[in-house]
């Protein structure tokens, strides 16, 4: 994991090809910060990590930086991609209501280009867009421009044994009240707008690596019903691990965030500033060819600046663990597994404790057939108000097959339901779609 970023590098300076007049590469394509969030759109979840921010922040930088990919442009040393797509579904239950479900056909149009710039041997530049518009049939105040989490520029710099990254990520989300433990009671637009700019440092000692990371953020309410404070955070992490062997890394890590949030008299619930600070260690391990695991475990704390008698101590003051696996089982399988006990925000504002589980399986069973089963739980109780809890499924089925060179389709079916303590909380949304991506 530590020396991927090198190994990139290594990859850019590969010779291009060309093939039927169009052009491939073993070029880095930097699709930023969760390509994964499409297939699990109906979840619509944006979290900001308290735990574990430290491998969240790098894991995604630097598996952005690794991802391979085609490109249809070249203008100089610069390579360009595009993509456009529109998809159609229907959603039965666009306000997440607990009673009286409204169901609606939803139209969503697409366009996604990115760019990789190799300003010199060791730097690079990488940017991605991704834009859409939601079009709703009958609720028009649902409509709403969005951002897809894979938008943003970067700045990669090798200086000697030193990797900098410099990033500007941006996010446009239109079903905030799903995330679990904060739905029920919409009626309107909830879309939130969510910024993080900051910079990356890993420094490889050879046997040992060390990492030191800075984001700034801010969100931004944009819809017509909201409920959710606008606030800004300051989060710093650091690891520094060794390997014991070739295939296996230990080390430490630790991390801190500064969380405030805008006053308002029209939102009721209790939401502090807040400081939090987490310690711990980790593994990462090769296991074999084709299986790769982590482990993290350590002790979490957050530090609101006011309390009510709705604070749960127990809940702000905890241990963290999280294990994930990834493994290609034959070219016909692949999975990739989490699971763990975390202390995180929702939307900017509630943060919860949560046990989840996390599964991602793969299947290429047919010639240009590709099909995804994604599913996740989670239960979970709220730090500010201890007496919501919730417990949370999401599943979906998603069948793809490539029609031709250029266009791909996928349909879809993608079910959450959760249940919590105060049943005006509890939802279902089912969302059945079809979405056809044309790649120029």
């Amino acid at each position: 994991m530590w020396e991927i970023e090198r190994h990139c590098n290594q990859l850019i300076a590969r010779k291009k090809r060309v093939n039927n007049g169009r052009f491939f590469s073993t070029v880095s394509w930097a699709v930023w910060a969760g390509v994964g969030v499409v297939a699990n759109a109906a979840i619509a979840q944006e979290v900001l990590r308290l735990s574990l921010a430290n491998d969240a922040f790098t894991q995604t930088h630097q598996q952005a930086s690794a991802t391979l990919g085609y490109y249809n442009l070249l203008m100089g040393p610069a390579t360009w991609r595009f993509n456009s797509g529109l998809s159609t579904e229907y959603n039965n239950n666009v306000h997440v209501q607990n009673s009286n479900p409204q169901g609606d056909v939803v139209f969503r149009p697409n366009l996604d280009a990115s760019i990789h710039w190799p300003l010199t041997e060791n730097n690079s530049l990488d940017a991605g867009l991704g834009l859409g518009y939601s079009l709703y049939s009958k609720n028009s105040d649902l409509n709403q421009f969005t951002i897809s989490p894979g938008s943003g520029t970067a700045f990669n710099v090798y200086v000697g044994d030193f990797t900098i990254n410099l990033h500007d990520q941006i996010s446009i989300l239109e079903n905030g009240t799903q995330t679990p433990g904060n739905a029920g009671n919409s009626t309107g637009n909830n879309a939130r707008l969510q910024n993080v700019i900051g910079s990356a440092a890993t420094w490889n000692l050879n046997q040992a690596q060390a990492m030191l990371d800075y984001d700034h953020a801010n969100y931004a309410g944009l819809g017509s019903m909201q409920s959710i404070r606008d606030g800004q955070s300051e989060n710093i992490s650091a690891a520094f691990g060794v390997h014991i062997r070739p295939e296996i890394i230990v080390g430490v890590e630790g991390g801190g965030g500064l969380y405030n949030y805008a006053k308002s008299s029209n939102i009721s619930f209790f939401s502090p500033d807040a400081k939090q600070w987490n310690a711990g260690a980790f593994c990462s391990a090769q296991i074999s060819e084709h299986i790769t695991a982590r482990f993290d475990a350590g002790y979490t704390e957050l530090l609101p600046d006011a309390v009510d008698a709705s604070f749960d101590a127990a809940d702000a003051k905890n241990f963290y663990f999280q294990t994930s696996v990834t493994h290609i089982v034959n070219a016909a399988f692949n999975y990739s597994l989490s699971a763990g006990r975390s202390l995180d925000f929702q939307f900017y504002g509630q943060p919860y404790s949560h046990y989840f589980v996390r599964v991602q399986p793969n299947w290429t069973f047919l010639q240009k057939y590709t099909l995804s089963t994604p599913f996740s739980w989670e239960d979970g109780t709220q730090v500010y108000q201890n007496t919501v809890n919730f417990n949370q499924f999401s599943g979906a089925i998603q069948l793809g097959r490539q029609i031709t060179k250029h266009l791909s389709a996928t349909i879809y079916d993608r079910l959450t339901v959760e249940t919590s303590s105060q049943t005006a909380y509890d939802y279902t949304v089912n969302i059945v779609g079809l979405s056809i991506i044309y790649q120029f």
